[in-house]
């Protein structure tokens, strides 16, 4: 029949083609207990944050790979009101997984009791950071972190959910974990440990 448009015999009966794997983008929140000096994150720690727990001393990492979005850091002014200053600082990429310079820092100081120093940094292009990160660069350090004790860091991630990869268990000891709770790490876990998750479980 003239102006009828007909279907080709066939068409769109087969399940149109989907993307299985799942991509989340997330906030996590943490305070330094102590000073932070030159205090290095690796791949390796950012791949354990997210993580479930399979016995009292075991845990599995939830996601395969992630890349970071964003870095932000808050450091607390002094009582003395002597200036403190933070500052984030990435690490290039330079092939084969090894890295060097130039780096790309970046840092702010506070000014009396009414401006606290206050760093927001996304990776830049060329950085490790800005790659998707999985255990082939998991040893690797990524960025570093300075700010005085009681700093507030803000770590934006994009995570992908593991799938068919074979389980990865989390890189340094736990102790003390529930079976099948769901937990977040430091974000310095494979170092000293002072970095610590704010409003999330953590082993």
């Amino acid at each position: 029949m003239r102006g009828r448009k007909t279907r080709a015999a066939g068409a769109g009966l087969n399940p149109p083609t989907f993307n299985a794997s799942k991509t989340i983008s997330s906030r996590y929140r943490f305070e330094s207990s102590s000073a932070l000096v030159k205090v290095q994150i690796t791949a390796e720690a950012v791949l354990d944050l997210l993580c479930m727990a399979t016995g009292t001393t075991a845990a599995y990492q939830l996601c395969s790979s992630a890349r970071v979005k964003s870095v932000k850091i808050w450091g607390p002014m002094a009582s003395d009101l002597k200036p403190v200053t933070v500052a984030v600082e990435y690490v290039a990429y330079q092939g084969g997984g090894t890295t060097g310079s130039p780096t790309s820092r970046m840092s702010d100081t506070s000014m009396g009791s009414a401006r606290a120093a206050s760093v927001s940094f996304p990776p830049p292009p060329g950085s490790l950071a800005s790659l998707w990160l999985s255990s082939v660069t998991a040893a690797t350090p990524i960025f570093q972190l300075d700010g005085p004790a009681n700093s507030v860091i803000d770590l934006v991630l994009e995570q992908q959910i593991r799938n068919d990869e074979g389980p990865q268990a989390v890189h340094t000891t736990v102790a003390g974990a529930t079976v099948g709770t769901v937990y977040v790490r430091a974000l310095d876990s494979d170092g000293s440990s002072l970095i610590v998750p704010v409003s999330y479980p953590t082993i």
